[in-house]
């Protein structure tokens, strides 16, 4: 029985592709996120989190249950960019009211002022990047479900069978 398993045609060979790359940045990023859900205790979002790591794993590993589950996982991931995006866009305005506060209370205006400003740039950096991430996470669930993608995804073989 042999250690390791070679398959015998050259068309099984994987290619450099986007979405693979797109995968790996995927996995990267649920990583990291769950690590955040870990540190702040919100556990429901960590479970969800990994869930999802298990999907974008089977997918980087070419399973075919995996390639339907992270299409649904891409687009609900953009859904929740889109939904917290808006979210976060609805209190855009907050920036000045607590700079006018800031600006009221002179003993401790320049640190609020510093620390306003602060925020305000976390802020735009994370709208920045869910602009970014809401078409490309679109574009992986796209292109998961193109026939060239779906022929490079394989069954998973049991270990009881013959061959």
């Amino acid at each position: 029985m042999p250690f390791v398993k070679v398959r015998g045609n050259a068309a099984s060979a994987r290619r450099f592709s986007v979405w693979s790359l797109a995968l790996w940045v995927v996995l990267l990023l649920l990583a990291y996120g769950g690590l955040q859900y870990l540190q702040h205790g919100d556990f429901p979002y960590l479970a969800a989190t990994f869930v999802a790591i298990v999907i974008c794993v089977g997918a980087i590993m070419r399973h075919e249950w995996a390639r339907s589950a992270m299409r649904v996982v891409a687009v609900v991931l953009a859904l929740y960019g889109l939904v917290s995006g808006a979210a976060m866009l609805m209190h855009w305005g907050d920036f000045e009211k607590m700079r006018q506060a800031a600006l009221a209370n002179p003993q401790f205006a320049d640190d609020l002022t510093m620390m306003l400003e602060r925020t305000r740039r976390v802020f735009e950096v994370a709208l920045a990047l869910k602009a970014i991430s809401i078409p490309c996470l679109l574009w992986l669930a796209w292109v998961m479900g193109r026939p060239q993608v779906r022929a490079q995804f394989h069954r998973r073989q049991s270990r009881f069978s013959q061959g």
